[in-house]
């Protein structure tokens, strides 16, 4: 096979985004690179882009997660490419597991398993360690990058010529509201939705990261680029523009499968991760929400809402990127997943569901 058909099939793959693939994803891209490195008739290597999306689960048209799901720009793109469906994250938490895909080690083998200072990623893992973008960065790519990509302060600031972080205009806050009510303790306070009246193109949430990626594509660039954008929605808390939102008909909303003890065969340890959202908060609720069903059809449907906004971002980035002077020769985008009942941090198969390109 030659080496510019081990690139299309490694950068046109499309999986259901679990861990194994988040790894394969971090090893083949180091593998494309060798390959073009070492071959000497290749005159020009592909521009990359990697798109991640925060938290989006298999609640997308094409992996039929959820019968009501709304994102035509991400089947498109599935139509397009090469699928791989059992794949899994290696925690369904954002730092452990987006550090274990940049650096392509496991939590179990870093000790990054949780988001606090003890965890991260600047004690545990050797400097020696590369990182994806410094990877790239020394194989000659111009590496930008904007939006989530790391979590937090796991951050690693070498290997980039341009990053910026996601930050969101604070007016969006007045708009999000518990659905528990302001005055529910925590976590249940913590289960947060919001109808923006921002325009979806505008600056405001996700809209200056993809703007900010289209304006990219219209840059020349004296290098193949590998640009890394970090969508954040549909992370909690689920707010997305209003025309979104009305997609969804609140009162025909579907709950999702919650299969009667589905849990009665794992350890209690994992009964106690499935059923919270922080495990240091002694409280079920998941059962809490199973008996509020309006409370949970408010969930769902901001679920959806906040997809299939990440969804038009990602179609925006999509079309900006066929139609700017720099079109990517490879293309890989990434979902991390949070499990069907609403949480993450769980071990049942949902919680690592993703997908990637």
């Amino acid at each position: 096979m030659s080496n510019q058909k081990v690139n299309h099939l490694i950068f046109k793959s499309l999986s259901k985004g679990y861990f194994f693939n988040y790894l394969l994803i971090s090893c083949l891209c180091l593998i494309c690179i060798s390959f073009n490195a070492l071959d000497a008739d290749q005159k020009e290597r592909p521009n990359i882009l990697f798109l991640a999306v925060d938290d989006l689960n298999d609640w997308v048209g094409y992996l039929k997660g959820h019968p009501q799901s709304k994102t035509p720009n991400i089947d498109k793109l599935a139509g397009e490419s090469f699928a791989f469906t059992r794949a899994y994250c290696s925690a369904p938490l954002c730092g452990p597991s987006r550090t274990s895909l940049m650096y392509g080690i496991y939590p179990h083998r870093t000790g990054v398993y949780y988001h606090h200072k003890t965890y991260s990623p600047k004690k545990l893992i050797s400097p020696d360690r590369l990182p994806l973008q410094l990877a790239f960065q020394k194989n000659g790519y111009h590496t930008i990058g904007n939006g989530k990509i790391y979590h937090g302060s796991y951050h690693d600031s070498r290997g980039w010529n341009t990053f910026v972080p996601a930050k969101y205009k604070d007016k969006t806050r007045k708009e999000i509201t518990s659905v528990f009510g302001e005055d529910a303790g925590r976590p249940l306070k913590d289960f947060r939705v919001g109808v923006s009246a921002a325009d979806p193109d505008s600056d405001e949430l996700d809209g200056a990261i993809v703007n900010w990626a289209i304006d990219q594509f219209q840059l020349k660039h004296k290098k193949p680029f590998f640009m890394a954008i970090g969508l954040v929605k549909p992370h909690a808390p689920w707010i997305a523009p209003k025309k979104f939102y009305d997609q969804f008909d609140l009162d025909n909303i579907q709950f999702p499968e919650t299969p009667k003890g589905d849990l009665d065969d794992i350890p209690a340890a994992g009964k106690f991760m499935a059923q919270t959202v922080y495990p240091f908060f002694d409280k079920n609720e998941h059962e809490i929400i199973k008996t509020k069903e309006d409370i949970w059809r408010k969930l769902v449907h901001a679920y959806l809402a906040t997809s299939s906004y990440a969804d038009y971002n990602v179609g925006r980035i999509l079309k900006a990127l066929e139609t700017g002077g720099n079109k990517a020769g490879k293309m890989g985008t990434l979902r991390y997943g949070e499990r069907s009942y609403g949480t993450k941090q769980s071990s049942l198969k949902n919680a690592g569901k993703g997908k990637r390109t």
